[in-house]
């Protein structure tokens, strides 16, 4: 007697064999590409047993993808009833299983992303045309974020438990699909395996105004050869980024990390690009929802977090719900943390069906006020996991009045839920807050340089900026440097403190007006209510120390260039070296630009050299693109040797492992509501830099002793952990004062040497030394000497 087959879901098969009268066979077909575990339960049968285990009536085998196994050999007794229930799970199998299946498929892959490399390495890919496809690929595939182990592992020592296949989506969707089918909404988005639902949070809030999100892509039609472009505010810089639409995959499967819930591209193109940006998918792990809205809309962004003193102060003031309020009023995007570490999005969720999830961002939709009730409404971006408590879905405080008054959608799968403002700041560490509005904004290039100053280095900023308003206006001004998150950054150019100081200079005047404390962040932010017809100062300022070579880091050995290939660190470099080369804030270098740059290095390439570059290497019509830079580099390690190469990024501010030790570059934002009239001014031979940290001493610095009729002064910026010292001298002649901080320990100094000398003249004031808490340090010794002795 054949086995009967009966399909009792996608992909498994049920089998049975009469063998005998007294014997059945009971096996699964497993057709997908995951582990199905799989459960029978005869539990309800009578006179029956499993041969395999004959002391229960429940069996349960894990069957490998694409294998038939026998799950039971059920032994039928005299009179026996038999009764089935089954269950299953899925879960990926071994990487080495899931590898070897796949083995055609990837060596497949290699060779198309060589041949990628070898076509699309000139191309410039913002005018790339169909025609530009080679016949023999078909597709575009991107050969700075390939599809390989690199795109998704770059800086990061943690591996996927599965083996991982790229697959395009008509591969792994069924029917039409596109970037945009219906409506955009929050619930679109499916959260994967990657921890970064901090960016998911942040999507789902702009989701609650779609026109934010398609904005952010070139096109919203689907593309053929699979070729992508959106934007993102980077920072401070707009910039486009092109994917292919390759995306990483369970093995001949659906995708590991996050997409949408129907089949559209738009969160799985704005997640790859977002890691393309960075460097990998891994260096998504981990954030905060306030990074995600600012780098997705280029809007000031506010982060509250519940245990600084500041909002301390806000919730005992009772003035942290009406800030809510109105942010919320006014069309601010807000979302919310919670305590802990989130250890369930690669595990699947914690093992409960509700409350709230630890380490998680939440989106808050809405803050509403009835009847005494404060009360916010707050979405989970997994669509599931929702707070159970007071005013919850199933809340009894939700009364008639209550429901009219507040009109809430009461939906306990949804993943939206309610709860009061006293609850929330006790479950919810901080609150981030978008501010987007219909601002005039202004985005200007700036450096900070380590310069010689009277026999002492300092780091300042070559620019000041000139602001004025016709009339009272607010203004939200911003600095900002590379994020950490991008590889390279936190290993060769880790973020320096930055501060905003800003002056009244209104008919010749010179008097501080505001200023924001240095914090080291990817950027600064300070709120200003400027007067009409005033004018301001603007100066970007930091203590610099943090610029150079960490302490005793050792000599790396960085094969640079190795089979045609650079080294992720390098490219990294140029790619700093293009930041800061750009000064218009443009997609390429202009000859001017170039030029300066090479000059640097004491090469000279004449116009229609470059003109000839262009022409051969990814570059717009005037000029050369991030990526023609990085083929620039490439060509010339070629002609020229490392050797060569590396005295070149000497002279760019380099030294031999790739550390940035002479710049770093930044972008300051203006966003006002109304006009602003904005001019750019050389510091260099303005005093300025002096000037400013005189001021900052004068009104926040502390005595540390008086020498020789020389008082000491500390400005001490808590944030930071940055100190900066200066000197008034009272006598009637000048001095030579030197602070000598050997006995320190623990301290990066802004400086190349801790003993500084500086003169002052009589009755004036002068800055002696900036230093910092190095990075990394075990102990921390601040122990300055102040000598002084005339002439």
């Amino acid at each position: 007697m054949p086995a009967n087959r009966q399909k009792i879901h996608e992909g498994i098969v049920l089998i049975t064999d009469q063998a005998n009268s007294s014997t059945m066979l009971m096996s699964i077909e497993n057709s997908m590409m995951k582990v199905l575990s799989f459960t029978v339960d005869l539990s309800g049968s009578v006179k029956v047993t499993i041969e395999e285990d004959p002391n229960t009536l429940v069996r349960t085998v894990d069957i490998p993808p694409k294998q038939t196994v026998l799950v039971a050999t059920i032994k039928l007794g005299r009179g026996c009833s038999l009764s089935t229930k089954f269950k299953f799970g899925l879960k990926a199998p071994p990487a080495d299983m899931a590898t070897s299946m796949i083995e055609k498929s990837l060596k497949k892959m290699e060779g198309r992303i060589q041949l990628a490399r070898d076509n699309y390495r000139w191309v410039d890919f913002n005018t790339l045309q169909r025609s530009q496809v080679p016949a023999e690929l078909g597709i575009f595939i991107d050969p700075y974020f390939s599809p390989c182990d690199r795109s998704i592992f770059l800086g990061s020592d943690k591996k996927l438990s599965t083996a991982v296949q790229w697959r395009r989506p008509k591969s792994f969707f069924k029917g039409n699909y596109s970037v945009f089918l219906d409506d955009i909404e929050p619930n679109d988005i499916k959260q994967g395996q990657l921890g970064d639902c901090w960016f998911m949070c942040a999507l789902a809030s702009l989701a609650e105004r779609p026109a934010l999100v398609e904005r952010l892509f070139e096109s919203r039609e689907s593309s053929d050869i699979g070729f992508y472009q959106v934007w993102f505010c980077k920072s401070g810089e707009w910039v486009r980024v092109t994917v292919d639409d390759y995306f990483p995959c369970f093995p001949k499967d659906t995708p590991i990390f996050s997409r949408s819930h129907g089949n559209e591209l738009w969160v799985l193109l704005l997640e790859k690009a977002y890691a393309k940006l960075h460097g990998s998918y891994s260096l998504l792990k981990g954030g905060w929802a306030a990074e995600g809205m600012m780098d997705l809309t280029g809007c000031p962004t506010l982060n509250l977090d519940f245990n600084n003193e500041e909002s301390k102060q806000l919730i005992q003031n009772d003035r942290l719900w009406d800030m809510l309020k109105r942010y919320d009023n006014e069309g601010s995007l807000i979302s919310a943390s919670t305590a802990g570490e989130d250890r369930w999005t690669e595990t699947g969720g914690p093992n409960k069906k509700g409350g709230l999830v630890p380490g998680h961002a939440y989106t808050v939709i809405q803050c509403k006020e009835a009847y005494g009730n404060r009360l916010l409404n707050i979405r989970n971006p997994w669509g599931n996991f929702e707070w159970d408590g007071d005013w919850s879905d199933r809340s009894t405080l939700w009364t008639d009045e209550m429901k009219e008054a507040i009109r809430p959608i009461l939906d306990d799968n949804d993943g939206t839920f309610w709860m009061s403002y006293n609850d929330f700041i006790v479950h919810f560490t901080g609150v981030n807050i978008c501010r987007v509005d219909n601002y005039h904004e202004c985005r200007i290039k700036g450096f900070f340089e380590r310069k010689e100053v009277d026999g002492n280095e300092i780091v300042a900023s070559k620019w000041y900026y000139c602001v004025q308003a016709r009339e009272d206006t607010h203004v939200i001004v911003g600095v900002h440097q590379e994020d950490e998150r991008m590889y390279g950054v936190v290993d060769k150019r880790a973020n320096i403190d930055l501060s905003i100081v800003v002056l009244d200079v209104t008919d010749g005047g010179c008097k501080l007006f505001q200023a924001k404390e240095s914090v080291v962040e990817r950027q600064v932010e300070i709120d200003l209510d400027l007067q009409g017809g005033k004018t301001y100062i603007i100066y970007p300022r930091t203590t610099g120390c943090a610029l150079s070579r960490p302490q005793g880091v050792n000599p790396e050995k960085i094969v640079w260039h190795d089979n045609g290939e650079l080294h992720p660190l390098f490219e990294s470099t140029i790619k700093d070296v293009f930041r800061k080369a750009n000064r218009m804030i443009g997609e390429d270098l202009s000859y001017t630009e170039f030029n300066e740059l090479m000059k640097k290095a004491k090469v000279k390439i004449p116009e229609e050299q470059f003109r000839e570059l262009i022409n051969s290497l990814p570059s717009h019509e005037d000029g050369l693109t991030q990526e023609g830079l990085i083929e620039f580099m490439r060509e010339m390690f070629k002609r020229y040797g490392e050797e060569t190469i590396r005295k070149w990024l000497v002279a760019w501010g380099y030294d031999d492992d790739l550390f940035s030790v002479q710049s770093r570059a930044f972008c300051v934002t203006f966003h006002s509501p109304k006009r602003l009239k904005i001019q750019m001014r050389n510091a260099e031979r303005s005093g300025l830099h002096e000037k400013v940290n005189q001021m900052l001493i004068q009104r926040s610095g502390e005595k540390k002793g008086i020498t020789d009729g020389v008082q000491l002064y500390c400005l001490m910026e808590k944030s930071a952990n940055a100190f900066t010292y200066g000197a008034y001298n009272d006598n009637r002649y000048q001095v030579k004062a030197t602070l000598d901080c050997t006995n320190s320990e623990g301290l990066s100094f802004s400086g190349r040497t801790n003993i500084i000398q500086v003169t002052i003249p009589p009755k004036e004031w002068r800055i002696l030394a900036h230093c910092q808490i190095a990075k990394n340090s075990t102990a921390c010794r601040l122990r300055p000497v102040l000598k002084v002795k005339r002439g």
